[in-house]
């Protein structure tokens, strides 16, 4: 009888080389296609760039750039501001619909395919033409000129304007504290947001419930456990790294999004009149690190405070 040679690697390598196999096209791609942009971008943030005929001159400036874009221009600080304004609002919001949206579509009921294929629409819309003819400024000012004339026809009292107004007062005199009360009507107002910015989390939310075994909602069920419970002893701990890598995702999304105008007050800055590429390059390397300073106390809040529980499957 002839012995088989064993198996000389453990499972746990085998686990960390596919996961290296599975990074290798992304580290390829950042070096052919990111690395050269993001040290050249380092390089315009620390320079002047002039045009010298058909010639950009470069003037080393140091830390200059920086400190006009952290002490000097007060735009990109009100700008910055709002973004981070923006990111404590919606991500909580997020991810707090796209929990409930999957947990409604991980039931069974007439239509289920159908209504995640409406809800993950809004993703496919915003990443085409439809989005610049959301953004334009023509829309923009029909919308206003539409809700302005609809105001003054006597129909105040069915607009959305009047009716968070109108919420906002009835908290206050609730006796509400005014930054919840400012926090619930922001959150009103960005609902469409929310909507449009949800898809991809819901569908990685459904997937992830549906990894979960059904053993073990049967013998919690032997157990006598209420659905409640179910929901924070199971499910919550079964999905908890796709709630983290949801809340990731939404972050980077949010500080990304078209609708950021801290983006587009970068970017005017570097296509404008000005036409300041050191100035915006400074401006994004300082943008950059408050984005990964937030990943990263994101990161420490879900791993350090044990909210992510890894399962062997």
């Amino acid at each position: 009888m002839k012995i088989g040679k064993p198996d000389s690697l453990s499972s746990s390598t085998k686990k960390k080389i596919f996961a290296y196999i599975l990074l290798l096209p992304f580290v390829c791609g950042f070096i052919l296609f990111f690395l050269r942009p993001i040290i050249l971008s380092f390089f315009y943030s620390l320079n002047g760039m002039n045009m010298s005929g058909a010639k950009i001159v470069y003037n080393f400036k140091g830390f200059q750039n920086y400190y006009q874009a952290l002490f000097v221009n007060t735009d990109f600080r009100s700008e910055l501001a709002a973004s981070i304004r923006q990111l404590v609002v919606n991500v909580p919001l997020i991810m707090f619909f796209s929990l409930f949206i999957a947990t409604l579509l991980n039931k069974e009921f007439y239509g289920r395919n159908f209504t995640r294929v409406i809800l993950f629409l809004p993703v496919i819309i915003s990443t085409g033409i439809l989005l610049q003819i959301e953004n334009s400024d023509y829309l923009l000012n029909e919308g206003q000129q539409l809700i302005s004339d609809a105001l003054s026809d006597g129909a105040a009292s069915s607009s959305t304007y009047e009716t968070s107004m109108g919420l906002k007062d009835l908290l206050l005199s609730l006796n509400m504290p005014d930054k919840l009360v400012g926090y619930i009507s922001q959150v009103i107002e960005n609902f469409y947001v929310v909507l449009t910015s949800s898809g991809v989390q819901i569908v990685l939310l459904i997937a992830a419930w549906q990894s979960i075994p059904p053993s073990l909602y049967e013998a919690s069920a032997i157990e006598g456990a209420t659905a409640w419970e179910d929901f924070w002893k199971i499910t919550i701990p079964m999905i908890s790294p796709y709630i983290f890598v949801c809340t990731i995702y939404t972050i980077v999304d949010t500080f990304m999004s078209a609708n950021n105008t801290l983006v587009t007050f970068i970017n005017n800055i570097a296509t404008g009149q000005t036409m300041d590429y050191g100035l915006s390059s400074a401006m994004s390397w300082i943008y950059f690190v408050i984005v990964a300073l937030c990943l990263g106390a994101v990161g420490l809040l879900f791993l350090r405070g044990k909210l992510v529980t890894y399962q062997e499957r």
